[in-house]
């Protein structure tokens, strides 16, 4: 597997997650097995320049390399996602996410939030939001008019994780190839609280970690990014450790 570090933020709210993708990586190489037994192993990489993000990361999707990119902040994901679906036909992602991210309301022209950029390149069907729990204006309106999969975190503790794990992999295992993003901020604040956004009433580490771990088995996983990590938010090392832990239990 290799990890892509990506030490940058691109949307102004972003900021301080530029710093994120070295701890996680230092503390990625402490972890030495997943929860299964299988070795830690991958080398590492740097992308230094924003333009240089997509080009990078067609290189690799076209080498079927499964890769691993540490953000940085979530906007990232729009070039890294664009760049898979341009070599993968009939691409499709899984976003964990406290937010809904299709507001226009606190975006630019330039800097549009993340499923407003998607929607210009993916079909609707092929998206999947996972933990959302903060909806701003129009957004629920928005998610409803392009018939895009939502998982609330409401609906996952009404329901359980196992039978709400069973519907987004029953969604993702048709794309033709899967791309896994996680903003951590999805993460319950208990759990997670350096990121830029904490919200209350999101996952632990443990059920975060049940769902990648299974979502990763799909045969048509491709891809992850985990991004929206601060360290200078975080306390006691925790949401950085757990960034860690989710990635090794993707490599």
């Amino acid at each position: 597997m290799l990890v892509i570090k990506i030490p940058q933020f691109l949307h102004p709210s972003g900021k301080g997650c530029e710093s994120a993708p070295e701890k996680i990586v230092q503390e990625l190489k402490k972890i030495y097995s997943t929860e299964t037994g299988k070795l830690v192993q991958f080398s590492e990489d740097t992308i230094i320049h924003p333009h240089a993000i997509a080009e990078k990361a067609k290189q690799l999707f076209k080498l079927n390399t499964n890769s691993i990119f540490i953000g940085g902040d979530h906007a990232i994901t729009t070039r890294l996602m664009k760049s898979f679906a341009e070599i993968h036909q009939h691409a499709g992602i899984v976003i964990f996410d406290a937010h809904a991210d299709c507001s226009d309301q606190f975006s630019t022209a330039q800097q549009k939030d993340l499923l407003l950029e998607l929607i210009k390149f993916l079909p609707p069907e092929n998206i999947v939001l996972v933990g959302t729990r903060r909806f701003y204006k129009n957004e629920l309106a928005f998610l409803n008019k392009h018939d895009i999969k939502y998982y609330s975190m409401l609906e996952i503790s009404r329901e359980g994780a196992e039978d709400m794990c069973d519907g987004i992999m029953s969604a993702a295992k048709d794309f033709g190839a899967f791309y896994l993003s996680i903003d951590m901020d999805v993460a319950d604040p208990s759990c997670a609280p350096g990121v830029n956004d904490a919200v209350p009433g999101g996952f632990t580490s443990r059920e975060l970690i049940y769902f990648v771990q299974r979502l990763r088995y799909l045969k048509n996983f491709r891809a992850a990014d985990i991004m929206e990590v601060n360290p200078s938010k975080d306390v006691n090392n925790m949401t950085v450790a757990l960034a860690a832990k989710i990635a090794s239990e993707l490599v």
